[in-house]
């Protein structure tokens, strides 16, 4: 019974350390664009997505845009607008829409080396099991070049490497729900609230032991007892 007692929170605690991991996630490989007609200026994407969507959920898709080059420090790049694509084939059709979103962002950056992030969700598709994302980044160069239109700004594809699948029987932890901080949040914070979970086991866990300790010599006790009766 005193044994019972100590695993239950036990329990509880690897559950907990569980369900904080972070969702199996790809980073797709940095992929680089020149933004004008001149190669003053340039900027790399990388786009990271779950590789398994659970049905009848939204998933996070992050856009990592980097400015590798520009003429000076009053030049960058300023992103108008983020378009999502899903595809897959649907009936013998390849590259069906199965999903989409956009995203208005309507940002600038200029430090050489900065890296701005831009997230969404999007919903896992219903029409098929395995699909394909393609991000598609709207965007104008400012500065010292003033001849790109804001209301017409050029176009960079990114096309997700990896296949996504369609997760039927995922079971979402409670770190999903509403109002819970997200898992990269938790993960971030791994440093802190580890040594803080097991410092709070920490009873349990020297309980298990100085009970198994304890419980030992009684054994090896009886054992003898029994020996000099015979």
């Amino acid at each position: 019974m005193k044994l019972k007692k100590y695993v239950y929170p036990l329990i509880l605690l690897m559950l907990l350390l569980g369900s904080i991991a972070p969702s199996s996630g790809f980073w797709g490989g940095e992929q680089s664009y020149v933004a004008d007609d001149n190669s003053l200026y340039k900027f790399s994407m990388r786009v990271e997505a779950p590789l398994s969507w659970p049905e009848g959920q939204r998933n996070t898709v992050r856009v990592n845009v980097t400015l590798d080059k520009s003429p000076d420090n009053i030049s960058g790049l300023r992103i108008i607008y983020i378009v999502f694509l899903l595809q897959a084939e649907v009936g013998g059709q390849e590259d069906t829409p199965v999903g989409n979103g956009f995203l208005a962002v309507n940002e600038e950056t200029r430090t050489v080396g900065k890296t701005v992030q831009f997230n969404t969700t999007l919903e896992t598709p219903e029409l098929a099991n395995q699909f394909r994302l393609n991000v598609t980044l709207a965007a104008v160069v400012t500065g010292n070049d003033t001849t790109q239109d804001p209301a017409n700004p050029r176009l960079y594809e990114y096309i997700f490497p990896e296949t996504l699948n369609k997760d039927s029987q995922q079971v979402q932890v409670f770190v999903d729900l509403y109002g819970f901080p997200p898992a990269s949040f938790l993960v971030r914070w791994m440093v802190v609230i580890l040594p803080f979970t097991l410092v709070m086991a920490s009873p349990s866990i020297y309980g298990i032991v100085s009970s198994s300790l304890s419980r030992k010599p009684k054994e090896d006790d009886s054992e003898e007892n029994g020996g000099s009766e015979q």
